[in-house]
């Protein structure tokens, strides 16, 4: 079985990423300042934090096997093609690991990468990036079919990848699924910051309308981001805001630290299930971050009464 496993991953058959959404996608407030924040203190940086001292990545597997995982985490961060002499620390790799697979969730509410076998070096696994965008799964395999913007005369425009072969994460059900996230950005980026579109083809660059309300026009945004983004608790940014008090503005805030906690659970679960079908026997286990379901017992404290704002909020900071 291994063997087989080895024959039809032992080279990456798909071209690297090419960049769509994120160059060439609407550039809006909004939307980057909810991206930003969700990425935002989903792992420690750099494997450190001041919140949370006992915090610790253990790996049990067989010696034979760290390497591997050790491969796989750094394929993820790239790590791999860089000069770098000195292996990081273990919760430092995943950290960044995490990370570079939330980056790719929040933006597209998915992740797939290619999966071949790297027999220049001693034969571990490593996962290859690449767009998914014009990827069809058809009869247990994938075809990608190239943008014509991408086309070369010397390239193939489609690549036919085994259903196998791919690994694909995406965002977990309990924050609104695929296809729930995508619905989500765009409600994000359904109206412009300042003023709508068809008032700013028509303002004049010496006199602001008198006719329309801005702040009627911001306070209304404001409220419509606030529910599209209610799953995740996203506050925008506002902690004096006149459309929610103190109390719902933390509650709000806790849960967004509890949508992170869910996220980072559900990446590491999906690694430790890709070590399994991988036959690599390994797990990896994260001590010392607050779990989502410590996270919603701290909320419901906080609504009691049973402890402050501050002290709730502390708790829950990674």
């Amino acid at each position: 079985m291994k063997n087989k496993i080895h024959k039809r991953l032992k080279t990456p058959r798909v071209a690297k990423s090419f960049s769509i959404l994120m160059e060439e996608g609407n550039h809006n407030m909004n939307l980057d300042l909810f991206l930003k924040d969700i990425r935002l203190s989903i792992m420690p940086i750099g494997g450190e934090s001041d919140h949370v001292p006992d915090f610790s990545v253990e790996l049990h597997s067989r010696k034979i096997d760290e390497s591997r995982v050790i491969a796989i985490l750094e394929s993820l961060t790239r790590r791999y093609q860089q000069n770098w002499y000195s292996q990081p620390p273990l919760e430092k790799l995943l950290s960044e690991a995490v990370e570079a697979i939330v980056l790719e969730l929040v933006w597209e509410g998915r992740s797939v990468h290619k999966i071949f076998w790297d027999k220049r070096d001693n034969g571990v696994y490593r996962l290859h990036e690449f767009a998914y965008q014009w990827l069809f799964r058809v009869f247990g395999r994938y075809i990608r079919i190239l943008p014509h913007t991408h086309w070369h005369p010397d390239d193939k425009i489609y690549d036919v990848i085994t259903e196998k072969d791919i690994w694909d994460i995406v965002m977990p059900k309990k924050l609104g699924g695929y296809q729930g996230h995508r619905a989500m950005l765009k409600k994000l980026i359904r109206f412009p910051d300042l003023v709508p579109s068809f008032l700013a083809q028509k303002i004049n660059p010496h006199e602001w309308p008198t006719n329309f309300n801005t702040k009627h026009y911001a306070q209304e945004t404001k409220l419509f981001i606030a529910r599209a983004t209610e799953q995740w608790g996203w506050n925008q940014r506002d902690y004096n805001s006149e459309n929610w008090n103190e109390f719902y503005g933390m509650y709000r805030s806790i849960t967004l630290k509890w949508a992170q906690a869910c996220l980072r659970e559900h990446i590491i679960k999906e690694l430790n299930q890709l070590f399994l079908y991988l036959q690599i026997d390994a797990e990896i286990v994260v001590k010392g971050l607050p779990t989502s379901w410590e996270i919603l017992r701290i909320r419901k404290q906080m609504c009691e009464g049973k402890i402050s704002f501050i002290k709730a909020f502390e708790k829950c900071l990674v």
